[in-house]
């Protein structure tokens, strides 16, 4: 039987594979494999730090729902966290809970140039602007934010994918409700190139 995560990365592959995009596709065969890694990912696992994980069902759409009932089941094996303080803008890391599912310090180990995990925002929270080598995306999973990538400002909502190029300046501002996301990053996955 499936672990729990594996199911919840198994989901996240259905979705990325409906996107037509090349680091989409190169995700959900990643994640496709990675859903039936054998034995328990759950060494890592820690509660959701911002307290209750919200209910996000009810601004999430049908085509997602599957994967957030996938998410609520794997939440007790999810090593949920802030954001490592040295990687982020001063004061901002307590807005926002992350967990690397897939990767060099994923629950499941992948390779060092591709990191795939959760992310969540607050409502009312701006991740101001940053950049990195990594090549990235976003898929909103419940709820809505607005992501500025170098010029380009869009709102997304559930069923949303965004791609975020190698150094590529971007930024997320929630309204008032939270946003969830899965989130991809391939190339050079290392913290040094980060910067804001």
């Amino acid at each position: 039987m499936r672990h729990p995560v594996g199911s919840f990365l198994a989901e996240c592959s259905h979705l990325l594979k409906a996107v037509d995009e090349p680091m989409a596709q190169r995700f959900a065969s990643l994640l496709a494999a990675a859903a039936d890694t054998e034995g328990d990912p759950s060494e890592l696992a820690s509660p959701f730090p911002l307290g209750l994980r919200p209910d996000m069902g009810a601004i999430a759409t049908a085509r997602t729902a599957a994967a957030l009932t996938g998410l609520d089941a794997a939440d007790p094996h999810i090593g949920w966290r802030h954001p490592p303080e040295e990687h982020v803008p001063p004061g901002w890391a307590h807005s926002a809970a992350a967990a690397e599912l897939l990767g060099p310090d994923g629950s499941i180990t992948g390779p060092d140039s591709e990191r795939f995990g959760l992310f969540f925002l607050n409502p009312g929270v701006t991740y101001p602007d940053h950049w990195h080598d990594a090549d990235e995306f976003y898929y909103v999973l419940a709820g809505s934010a607005v992501w500025t990538v170098d010029d380009e400002t869009t709102r997304s909502s559930a069923g949303s994918y965004i791609r975020t190029p190698s150094q590529a300046v971007h930024r997320i501002i929630t309204d008032d409700e939270p946003v969830l996301t899965v989130w991809g990053w391939s190339g050079d996955t290392s913290f040094d190139s980060y910067g804001y």
